[in-house]
């Protein structure tokens, strides 16, 4: 657990001091910052992450061996009765690992490449606002609730932070941009395809923003009652499982079918207590985050339906997977809330509060729960690239 720990506070510690310095000073730290954690991804062992000796191990070693990137794609390897083919996993991906491994001969160069295509668009995100926005805060809560799940789940992880790019790029009205990132995310994973819901769900909110509905003295904005409507759908359309596996079939895309079949669907109460800090503290500097972030609704909105999504879990384990679609912009969320308190006891207490949660999560998740079989951290027999 050392590791994990003291690599993400060297990180976030280096993010901290640069960010508001000069362009010069804070590209170097930058560097510094983000290799700790690729590096912390790159020397692990291939049984830190279900997943690396699943397929990256296997990827890796066709490529090693391959004559050319159509040979590689031509490559299986035999899964207990059936063969599973390389051509069977996302050209981006498979691009990536094959290029890499040509160039380099090593698996930790693989892992590393994995690791930077997942954090350095999470951080050109977050980038972009650090005139206004504590980038550390947005860093360390990425690191503490998210970090460890690509070091399994490594091809949705790459595709993830690509949309979470591109919807920083949407807010600011670059939509060729955006679209590009989409695609790019979609060539990564097929289950990209989920940002869908979330552009409409923002397209849908941004056009209520002037609407306001008063019943007495009772007043709610356009866009805070299509949230909660739309997560009632949401919830609805959970219910009701079989349409939405109608619909995924009819797109094509009904490989993700066994996450929604099997179990009938049942009340995580576990799961729902575990992402209500989140929304207690965006609840709790409401009034002052919805008059400093225009996408104020919008976080309140994804962390809503991650509550939504949660459920799946009754029906398949890895159900949860869907649901980091939504959660993952709590990393945009979370320097918005502090940036839009004054200093003071209002401002550090969200601050002691949301890391307060973040390092449960990380504990609560990785260590204790096990999931992705991260914790503990081995190294790799070499460390040598």
């Amino acid at each position: 657990m050392a590791v994990y720990l003291i690599g993400f506070a060297l990180s976030t510690f280096l993010i901290a001091i640069s960010e508001k310095k000069h362009r010069n000073f804070f590209a170097l730290c930058s560097f510094f910052a983000l290799l700790i954690p690729c590096l912390i991804a790159a020397f692990r062992a291939t049984t830190v992450g279900t997943d690396v000796e699943v397929y990256v191990t296997r990827l890796t070693d066709a490529a090693f061996s391959s004559s050319s990137f159509s040979n590689f794609l031509g490559g299986s390897w035999s899964i207990g009765y059936r063969d599973q083919l390389i051509s069977d996993y996302e050209i981006g991906f498979s691009f990536a690992i094959y290029s890499v491994a040509k160039l380099t001969h090593s698996l930790p160069a693989v892992l590393f490449t994995i690791q930077a295509l997942v954090i350095v668009p999470i951080f050109a995100a977050l980038a972009r606002n650090r005139k206004k926005m504590p980038m550390w805060l947005g860093m360390l809560v990425f690191y503490l609730m998210f970090y460890n799940a690509p070091l399994n789940m490594m091809r949705q992880w790459i595709a993830m932070p690509f949309l979470l790019l591109a919807f920083q790029m949407l807010t600011e009205g670059k939509y060729l941009r955006c679209a590009i990132l989409s695609v790019v995310a979609f060539l990564f994973h097929l289950s990209a395809i989920l940002v869908i819901p979330v552009y409409v769900v923002y397209w849908f909110l941004q056009t209520q923003k002037h609407l306001v509905f008063q019943a007495g003295n009772v007043k709610i904005t356009g866009r805070m009652l299509c949230a909660l409507v739309i997560c009632m759908v949401a919830l609805v359309a959970v219910l009701n499982l079989h349409l939405i596996l109608r619909v995924l079939t009819a797109l094509g895309i009904d490989r993700f079918n066994n996450y929604l079949e099997g179990n009938q669907i049942s009340l995580m109460v576990s799961q729902v207590v575990l992402r209500l800090p989140p929304i207690a503290l965006v609840l709790f500097n409401w009034k002052q985050l919805r008059k400093y972030s225009p996408h104020a609704v919008f976080f309140l909105a994804m962390l809503l339906l991650d509550v939504v999504a949660a459920q799946l879990i009754s029906v398949d384990v890895y159900a949860f997977r869907i649901g980091h679609y939504f959660v993952q912009y709590i990393i945009l969320a979370a320097p918005a809330m502090y940036a839009c308190r004054k200093k003071g006891f209002e401002r550090t207490l969200t601050v002691l509060l949301l890391i307060g949660y973040c390092l449960f999560y990380w504990y609560f998740t990785y260590a204790l729960q096990g999931r992705h079989n991260t914790v503990p951290y081995a190294f790799q027999d070499t460390l040598f690239f």
